[in-house]
Order: structure tokens, then sequence, then C-alpha cells
């Protein structure tokens, strides 16, 4: 691990689930275990963001949930800094087929830069 630490991110809301929600039941569980951690770590809710509303996964089958995850995220303005070299812990709530967690891997490791990536599910679906 880098000397300044790691950054623990949640997979973002779009803003409309989260105005319908009013909670980013993601983030708290990101910032919960930063907070708890005996080493570095850096809780940065806001590097990724979910730009394009989609539809809930629900139902649908790997394929359409690939697509409808894919190009959701986008990083950030000025973001890109921020993840340059570092280790990543991205944490979602529920993986299925890993199609979001895919989606914001991806995204982070093309364009963020960054050290290394390491996902955290906080519920299985099997």
């Amino acid at each position: 691990m880098a000397s300044d630490g790691m950054i623990i991110m949640p997979v973002p809301l779009h803003k409309a689930r989260y105005f319908s929600r009013r909670y980013k039941q993601t983030a708290e569980a990101a910032r919960h275990l930063s907070a708890g951690s005996h080493h570095i770590v850096h809780f940065r809710p806001n590097i990724l963001l979910r730009h394009r509303n989609t539809r809930t996964m629900g139902g649908l089958t790997r394929k359409k949930r690939l697509q409808n995850a894919s190009g959701a995220f986008r990083l950030k303005n000025g973001n890109l800094d921020v993840t340059m070299g570092k280790h990543i812990l991205l944490i979602d709530d529920v993986v299925t087929t890993g199609a979001t967690m895919e989606s914001c891997a991806s995204l982070l490791m093309s364009h963020g830069k960054v050290a290394s990536l390491s996902a955290l599910m906080l519920l299985r679906v099997m």
C-alpha cells in the first residue's frame, strides 16, 4: 500500500435515485469502514459520478445488465489526480452479475491510472 493510504469509494447512485431514497447505503458502509480502519484510509464518495440514470437491474439478463451499466459512470472533473497511483477499494451493496462493478472498475483502471483496485460487495446474489 502507498505511504499515503488507500482510497475507499462507493459505487454512486444517480441523483434521481438518491432523491427518491434519501439515503446512500453503499456510501454509508464505505464511510464506516474507512472510519474504523487502523490504516491510513481516505473515504472519497465523490470521485465517481453516475451521470446516466440506469434502470433497476432486477430481472435483467447478464447481457442486459452489462448494457445497462455500460457508460453510466464517469470520473468527476478534477479527480484524475486523486486516483493516480492509488490503491482503491470500490464498494457496492448488491452484486449479481458484477456488471456495475465491472463498469466502475474499468473506468477507474483506464482513466484514473490507479495502482490497484479491489472490490467489496455487501451482498452477493446467486
